[in-house]
């Protein structure tokens, strides 16, 4: 818009930046003819609307006041050269008619809405619908072959409407999957699924892997359940889950070495005043504050804490989404705690900062298996 002053009015008009290129929906496209059609109309009545009326300017032509859009319209061959254009007196009072029969339409009493609707209605269910996918008969439009039929035959009954649809050819069918035929075999070797490596410290009492055998698995979401409480905490990693555990109960001693230095031995409580801290941390310090170190406070979890793998993504696909809105892992971990938060709040430990927290999933260059090849 550009703002002028006329004495003492101020007054409005188009403005055009130097160089401005303006372009319309070109005829030759794949559009309805009522879409071409109310192109131009859309045109005069917003260059109308934007621009004030006053004595020098109400009895010329709109396309002699903006010349360049109504040049446009013609390079577009949405309008004729030559053609009659209103002056901007007569476009406003076409505009202001038009805007007074919409409200006079609005200002409708609810007994005549009411007889409107259910006409649309009898007369949406009179009509049938003719789905033509592929045919040779293009010589004549398929909506005026079925109105001169119904002339022929004096089917007066019969309400008919066309649909548009483009069809997927038989190329875009192809191409349609191609992100997964050209990843297809490929796969991240940096952090691949390995077989389980656990030592005596991480083992359970009877020699089992406490995580399955799961425990060096990436790109995961996690739910590690409280024994003692029933609560649940569900998280995420791009690591290994073992690894993702280990940092976890670390949080958990730094909390309670926090809680002891700040506010004594059994004063302190949630947090402890460790920044760090989430709601897994808050949970199990509480369970573990009288463990006397971190190694304790690890044999303790060992116990009380039981973790299992709800999701596995695939590396290379989860990394494309990394850092942005819509984050693959991150959107699965929110969805499951929403789930449980709806069906089951009370049994959950995470709380909102784990579903509005921003993505800190971080996007790495993928490495690939070195394979060498024997030359005879």
């Amino acid at each position: 818009m550009e703002l002028y002053w006329r004495g003492n009015e101020l007054q409005f008009r188009v403005h055009l930046k130097p160089g401005q290129n303006i372009k319309y929906l070109n005829k030759g496209s794949a559009h309805t003819s009522h879409t071409f059609q109310a192109i131009p109309s859309g045109v005069i009545r917003r260059l109308t609307s934007l621009t004030s009326i006053n004595d020098e300017n109400k009895n010329i032509t709109i396309n002699r006041l903006y010349p360049r859009h109504f040049q446009a319209l013609e390079d577009a061959e949405l309008i004729k050269k030559g053609t009659n254009h209103p002056t901007l007196q007569e476009s406003y009072n076409n505009y202001f008619n038009s805007n007074q029969a919409d409200l006079n339409n609005s200002s409708m009493s609810e007994e005549s809405i009411n007889s409107k609707k259910a006409r649309q209605e009898r007369d949406r269910k009179r009509k049938v619908f003719f789905v033509s996918k592929y045919t040779k008969i293009w010589d004549e439009p398929i909506s005026s072959r079925i109105k001169r039929l119904t002339k022929k035959y004096k089917l007066t009954w019969l309400r008919t409407e066309v649909a548009y649809s483009k069809h997927t050819c038989f190329g875009e069918k192809l191409n349609g999957d191609l992100n997964n035929k050209v990843m297809k075999n490929i796969m991240d070797s940096d952090l691949a699924d390995r077989p389980c490596n656990c030592n005596v410290k991480s083992l359970l009492p009877n020699g089992d892997c406490m995580y399955g055998g799961c425990c060096r698995k990436s790109m995961v979401v996690y739910e590690l359940k409280c024994r003692v409480t029933g609560k649940s905490y569900i998280g995420k990693t791009q690591d290994y889950l073992k690894k993702r555990t280990q940092q976890h109960a670390t949080d958990v001693w730094k909390v309670i070495e926090s809680g002891r230095a700040k506010y004594g031995h059994d004063e302190w409580r949630g947090s402890g005043g460790y920044k760090g801290a989430d709601a897994y941390a808050k949970h199990f310090a509480h369970l573990c504050r009288d463990c006397g170190n971190s190694n304790q406070v690890k044999a303790k979890l060992k116990e009380i804490m039981e973790p299992s793998i709800l999701w596995q993504g695939d590396r290379i696909q989860c990394m494309k989404s990394a850092k942005t809105m819509v984050c693959k892992i991150c959107m699965v971990e929110r969805t499951e705690i929403l789930h449980r938060m709806r069906t089951d709040k009370d049994n959950i430990m995470n709380d909102n900062s784990d579903i509005f927290a921003p993505c800190r999933c971080g996007s790495r260059f993928h490495k690939s298996p070195t394979v060498l090849i024997k030359r005879h």
